[in-house]
C-alpha cells in the first residue's frame, strides 16, 4: 500500500496552487496588486541576502522564488511588487536571511545542490542515508540526497522537494507574517483612491466616518492575521457598515471580520472543505478575568503544538475556535510562539461550513 503523503496543506497551496484565489481575483474589478496598477507608491524593499554558495547557485534557485510576491498578491490581495537579491558576504556560504527596511525578520540554510526527502507518516530515520536537515517551516525532518536517489526515496514513502520550493515557503511565510508591516499610509491612499474609481460613494462614506490612519489600522490588522483583502469593494463596504462613533480600530476590526465570515471560513477550509476547529473549552471561562501570563500559557503552547503536529500527520489544518470576546485576546497572546496558528471566533464561522469539532484543549 502506498504510503501517505504527509507534506501539509500548506505546502500545496503556499506556492502557486491558489487556483480559487486567482479566479476571484482575475474577475473582481477592486482585486489589488493587478498589473494596471502601475502607479502604486514604492514600498518598503523586502530583500533576500545569500551567502556565497547560495549565490552562485542563484540560477537553479530565483525564478521559484519570484513567484512568491505574485502568490501572496493573488491570495491576499496585497504584496511587496518584487524580492531582491542580495550577495551578502558576511552570512556563512548556506545561509540565507530576509530583511524588511534592511532588518532581518528571518533566516535559513540550504543545500543548493541535491534533493530534500522529507520524512512522512511511516517512514523511519535511517532508511535513507544523507546529510540531516530539518524544514524549518513545517519542522519535518529529512535528508538531503543526490537526484539519482529520488526515485528511491518515493518508493519508501518520502516527500522529495527541490531546495527552490524550500526557500520560496520559507520565504512565504515570512512575507505573510510581516506583510502588515509594508501597508503604510500612502498605500493605504493610493488603495482608497484605486476603490474609489469603482465605488466611489462607498470611499466616500467611509471616509467621512474614519480618518486615514484608522482605515489604514484595520486593513493592518486584517493582514496581521492573513485576512484577504483581495474583494476590497466588500471590506470597504463592511469596513463602513461597522465603522461608528468612538470606536476604536481593534473592535473595528473585529466588527469586519464579522462581516467576512463566510470569506474568512472558506479560506481556512482544508482540500475537502472543511472546517477542523480545536474548541478552547469551557475552563477558559476563567480567563474572562485573568490576564494570559507566561506561566499560564506554557501548557496551552504545548498542547497546541502536539495537536499541530497531529494534525500535519493526518493532513489536517486545524483552526483555533475561540469565544467571541476573548477571540483577538487569544491572537495576541498567541502570536509570538504561534504566528501561523488561525484564531477564529465562534461568531466567525459560516453557518454552510462543515464544522469538525477536535477534543477540546484543556487548561491545566
Amino acid at each position: 500500500m502506498a504510503k501517505r503523503s504527509v507534506i501539509p496543506w500548506l505546502l500545496v497551496v503556499g506556492i502557486g496552487a491558489v487556483a480559487g484565489a486567482l479566479a476571484a481575483t482575475g474577475r473582481h474589478p477592486l482585486a489589488l496588486g493587478r498589473r494596471g496598477l502601475s502607479t502604486a507608491p514604492p514600498r518598503p524593499e523586502i530583500a533576500l541576502h545569500v551567502g556565497s554558495e547560495l549565490s552562485a547557485a542563484a540560477w537553479s534557485l530565483r525564478d521559484t522564488l519570484g513567484q512568491v510576491p505574485k502568490t501572496i498578491r493573488e491570495a491576499l490581495g496585497f504584496a511587496p511588487e518584487n524580492l531582491a537579491w542580495r550577495e551578502d558576504l558576511e552570512l556563512p556560504p548556506l545561509t540565507y536571511e530576509l530583511r524588511i527596511r534592511g532588518l532581518a525578520v528571518g533566516r535559513g540554510q540550504l543545500r543548493p545542490s541535491g534533493l530534500l526527502a522529507i520524512q512522512t507518516v511511516g517512514t523511519a530515520e535511517g532508511q535513507l542515508p544523507g546529510e540531516p536537515f530539518t524544514e524549518v517551516v513545517t519542522n519535518r525532518s529529512g535528508v538531503w540526497i543526490e537526484e539519482q536517489d529520488a526515485g528511491q526515496a518515493r518508493l519508501l514513502g518520502y516527500d522529495v522537494l527541490h531546495p527552490s520550493f524550500i526557500m520560496a515557503l520559507h520565504v512565504d511565510t515570512l512575507v505573510r507574517r510581516h506583510l502588515h508591516e509594508m501597508l503604510t499610509r500612502e498605500e493605504t491612499h493610493h488603495i482608497l483612491d484605486h476603490a474609489r474609481r469603482f465605488i466611489p460613494r462607498t470611499v466616500d462614506e467611509l471616509c467621512s466616518r474614519l480618518a486615514v490612519g484608522q482605515i489604514q489600522q484595520v486593513l493592518k490588522n486584517l493582514l496581521r492575521e492573513q485576512v484577504s483583502l483581495r474583494d476590497l469593494g466588500f471590506v470597504v463596504e463592511t469596513m463602513a457598515d461597522a465603522a461608528g462613533e468612538d470606536i476604536d480600530t481593534d473592535t473595528l476590526t473585529e466588527r469586519v471580520r464579522l462581516g467576512l465570515r463566510r470569506q474568512l471560513s472558506r479560506d481556512l477550509c482544508g482540500p475537502d472543505n472543511e472546517l477542523r476547529v480545536l474548541p478552547l473549552g469551557t475552563r477558559w471561562e476563567q480567563l474572562r478575568t485573568h490576564s494570559f501570563t507566561d506561566e499560564n500559557l506554557k501548557p496551552l503552547i504545548a498542547q497546541l503544538r502536539e495537536r499541530l503536529a497531529d494534525g500535519r500527520d493526518s493532513l489536517q489544518r486545524p483552526v483555533l475556535l475561540a469565544p467571541h470576546d476573548l477571540r483577538l485576546k487569544t491572537r495576541r497572546a498567541l502570536e509570538r510562539d504561534l504566528p501561523d496558528l488561525p484564531v477564529l471566533s465562534e461568531r466567525e464561522v459560516d453557518p454552510s461550513i462543515q464544522v469538525i469539532r477536535l477534543p477540546d484543549l484543556v487548561l491545566l
